[in-house]
């Protein structure tokens, strides 16, 4: 592929990275297209942008832009579309397209089997993710999975706020809020409920509505869960005084 660099500010579209003054490299294996009556480049065909350890790979990107009267020009969006798969470090989102507003600092990736990767991190959904920049979070629609190690969250909607790890400079999640058919899974524990929230600091989950425990046949329902994933302890308690009640089901061993 025939490298062609931009002198633009091309490089807000690598969201994952903070932006740096560094140049980004545009390469393609088909085409690149200038039209200047819609105001957009073009690159087609295995179409790649690098600015240091940051990439967007997809079949088509398609980037907008404006101009003033002294021709300064500015990307407003920029439009990945067919394989796309963006990679930060050891951060890796894939999906079929996405688009980022520059203006807003947004991006939407949509596709069928949308992932996000990294370093001990994997947040999966069916239906989209939203990325807002300033904010850092990520919003999974649809069937949505966050796993940090052995641990994981399920739910309709997941929105995670990511961080830097301190000692190795990684992205890591520092709180989750899910809401709908909330699912925790650890260590062969389950835990359900209307809505969660999980604190990457802390290594603990709260659980909200319809809780429900499960450890084998065991099962131990109320209103709230605090559940400790560092220790393994669960506290399951009602929000009602007087008009609700713990319960818990116990099953004994079967003895042979």
């Amino acid at each position: 592929m025939k490298p062609i660099n931009f002198p633009l500010c091309l490089l807000a579209l690598l969201f994952i990275a903070p932006a740096q003054a560094a140049p980004v490299e545009i390469t393609a294996d088909g085409a690149l297209e200038w039209k200047q009556e819609q105001k957009q480049y073009i690159a087609s065909g295995n179409a790649m942008a690098k600015q240091g350890d940051t990439t967007i790979k997809a079949e088509t990107l398609t980037a907008d832009y404006t101009a003033n009267d002294a021709g300064k020009t500015d990307i407003t969006k920029v439009t990945a579309i067919g394989g796309v798969t963006i990679t930060s470090g050891e951060t890796v989102i894939t999906g079929n397209k996405a688009v980022y507003d520059l203006k807003k600092g947004y991006a939407e990736i949509t596709g069928d089997k949308l992932a996000l990767t990294g370093k001990d991190l994997n947040v999966t959904a069916t239906e989209r993710f939203e990325y807002w920049d300033k904010e850092r979070k990520i919003v999974a629609v649809g069937n949505a999975v966050v796993i940090k190690g052995k641990d994981q969250m399920q739910s309709a909607r997941i929105e995670a706020w990511l961080g830097k790890n301190a000692q190795t400079g990684q992205d890591e999640i520092v709180r989750v809020e899910a809401k709908g058919n909330v699912k925790l899974v650890s260590d062969g524990n389950i835990a359900t409920g209307n809505a969660g929230t999980y604190d990457g600091k802390t290594g603990k989950a709260n659980l909200q509505g319809n809780v429900e425990v499960k450890q084998g046949e065991n099962v131990i329902t109320g209103d709230q869960a605090d559940v400790d994933l560092n220790n393994k302890t669960s506290a399951i308690k009602t929000t009602s005084p007087g008009q609700g009640r713990v319960k818990g089901i116990f099953v004994p061993e079967k003895q042979n």
